[in-house]
């Protein structure tokens, strides 16, 4: 059980422990920072949970292999996350493989897509039916394919990429509005009383003020033979009601050396030339993050020191930003950036909190909203720098 995360050992024998011994809790909370195994550890669970055979590791049974392509129908699953690097991280792996472990790994991250358009969610809307229908006709002729046919192997990567990026372009909210989740409880209603379901929803920190009070609900009364995991980056934007409902599961940041398994054991790639998880999949993305690295901090030294600053520059940083979606790591740049001043002592610790409540604005808007990306971040910088300025 759960011997594939890597980095997160005493959660994974907790849980192991609770399982064996049924006291896995109906509602569960996994929170954490991004890439710590929270959604790899919610579809074990899962699989476990489905097992026919008790959850052994390489179990054979028709649940476990359901479950591991994401193809169960009793584990329903809302994710909120950038789905693209990835999906293209994934990608990458099956290309250098060429295994039954990278397609069913590349096969997962686009089946975790096809999740966040359940019907049983109530979302789809008539433009999207036709892309689902594409993506999913180009999943079963990229599964069913040999992989020794590499070329039309590639054209399917390159096409389901290509659907998949207009798919996720459609996501405009990491809210699950309150009708989905009562169109959620009454399917659970529905199902054979005694058939075990799971149901997975990610970054409920994002969910508005209507669907937490509607997710509290859901707690206090879940269907029978339903286990509950919400996944998060934090708790503090978690209503205390929900937290006093569920079992709380701390994963703690991954070490270096357990971050570089991940991307050799996991995606089959070289590990060097890349600092964190985070790194490998945004560079996998497109976005240069040496390029983001150096040319925020040109931009913090420029606005906020009162530092000459070619504007024009900015603008091609700005510019940048919006061609690769990348507003998320520059302003996690920038936050590093700030951190920095403070250790150097140009900041005092009141003007570095200040920085980065904006920051962190900056962060919920651009997660939250459709807002032109280098809109959010030239206002961060220019308000952070107006805060410099005056404090």
């Amino acid at each position: 059980m759960f011997a594939h995360i890597h980095g997160q050992q005493k959660i994974t024998e907790l849980l192991s422990r609770e399982i064996v011994n049924r006291e896995l809790p109906q509602a569960l909370l996994f929170y954490g920072e991004e890439y710590t195994g929270r959604m790899t550890a919610a579809l074990e669970t899962a699989r476990i949970l489905h097992c026919s055979m008790g959850g052994v590791p390489a179990c054979t049974c028709s649940s476990c292999a359901s479950s591991r392509r994401l193809t169960q129908p009793y584990t329903l699953v809302f994710a909120n996350r950038r789905f693209l690097p990835v999906m293209q991280a994934a990608a990458k792996g099956y290309r250098l493989s060429r295994n039954q472990a990278g397609k069913l790994l590349a096969e997962q991250n686009f089946r975790l897509l096809l999740k966040r358009f359940d019907s049983i969610w109530d979302l789809q809307q008539k433009d999207e039916e036709k892309k689902l229908t594409d993506l999913k006709e180009l999943l079963d002729e990229f599964i069913g394919r040999e992989d020794r046919h590499e070329e039309a192997q590639e054209r399917s990567i390159e096409e389901l990429i290509r659907v998949s990026r207009k798919l996720t372009e459609e996501i405009k909210s990491m809210n699950i509005p309150v009708h989905s989740l009562r169109s959620m409880q009454n399917w659970l209603h529905t199902k054979p009383k005694h058939q075990r379901a799971v149901v997975i929803l990610e970054g409920i920190e994002h969910f508005a003020e209507a669907s937490k009070h509607a997710l509290l609900k859901f707690l206090e009364e879940p269907p029978p033979a339903v286990t509950v995991i919400l996944i998060s980056e934090g708790r503090g934007r978690i209503l205390p009601t929900v937290l006093s409902r569920v079992r709380k599961y701390p994963f703690l940041p991954r070490s270096a050396e357990d971050q570089s398994r991940v991307i050799a054991d996991t995606f089959f790639s070289d590990p060097e030339g890349y600092d964190s998880l985070r790194t490998f999949f945004l560079s996998q993305g497109g976005i240069d993050c040496r390029f983001l690295r150096e040319e925020v901090q040109a931009a913090a030294e420029g606005l906020m020191s009162f530092g000459e600053y070619d504007h024009r520059r900015f603008a091609r940083l700005l510019q940048h930003i919006d061609d690769q979606g990348a507003a998320a790591q520059a302003l996690l740049e920038l936050q590093e950036v700030i951190g920095e001043w403070k250790e150097q002592g140009r900041i005092s610790l009141e003007e570095e909190m200040e920085s980065w409540k904006i920051i962190m604005e900056a962060c919920r808007t651009v997660q939250q909203s459709n807002q032109r990306q280098s809109l959010v971040m030239e206002s961060c910088c220019y308000r952070i720098a107006e805060r410099m300025h005056t404090g």
